[in-house]
């Protein structure tokens, strides 16, 4: 199963002038990068595992020696397919590098967790503004994938025809309670 163990939300309470439109925007104090080691470490600390699994936003060069050299942890990231990988030591000193796209064309573990949450549990449309409706919208939506997640190892059915055959037995019920409204009742 692939399950989130950390959370932060990210608090933009900084002020900075874009450089482009010279507006003023909203910062946070620290990088999504900076969080996420943060919270890969407290991770650690709490849980024991062997792989972190993540987009391909927390793929950086920063990253990859806390996980690997630090914490010992082995990594599987997304990786954007414009990057370029050495695939032995001898191409790396050479500089003999090749497209990514070439050589991982399957979705990711991780890639699946995002789309299936995003897709599946309504969390790309949370229309929260502040910190708590946030929270709520996020945990709701983790309990759903999680649910979702325990539906598919007990039916072997993914998450997308799961919510398909929800959503069609949902119309089915509808439609039948409108068809009862409908029908005239016999005095």
């Amino acid at each position: 199963m692939r399950l989130p163990c950390a959370v932060e939300f990210v608090r933009k309470y900084l002020w900075e002038t874009d450089i482009k439109t010279g507006k003023q925007k909203r910062k946070a104090s620290k990088t999504k990068n900076e969080l996420f080691r943060e919270m890969i470490r407290a991770c650690a600390d709490k849980c024991r595992f062997d792989y972190v699994l993540a987009d391909s936003w927390f793929s950086s060069v920063e990253n990859r020696p806390v996980l690997k050299g630090k914490l010992k942890l082995n990594f599987i990231f997304a990786l954007k397919s414009n990057r370029k990988v050495a695939l032995s030591n001898q191409d790396k000193q050479n500089k003999l590098y090749i497209n990514i796209e070439s050589l991982h064309r399957k979705r990711q573990g991780v890639e699946e967790y995002h789309k299936s949450i995003k897709s599946n549990t309504g969390f790309a449309k949370s229309p929260t503004k502040n910190i708590k409706t946030q929270t709520n919208h996020f945990v709701l939506s983790i309990v759903a994938y999680v649910k979702l997640e325990w539906l598919k190892q007990r039916t072997g059915t993914n998450h997308f025809r799961m919510k398909h055959k929800i959503y069609l037995a949902a119309q089915k019920a509808v439609y039948k309670e409108l068809k009862n409204l409908s029908t005239p009742k016999a005095a």
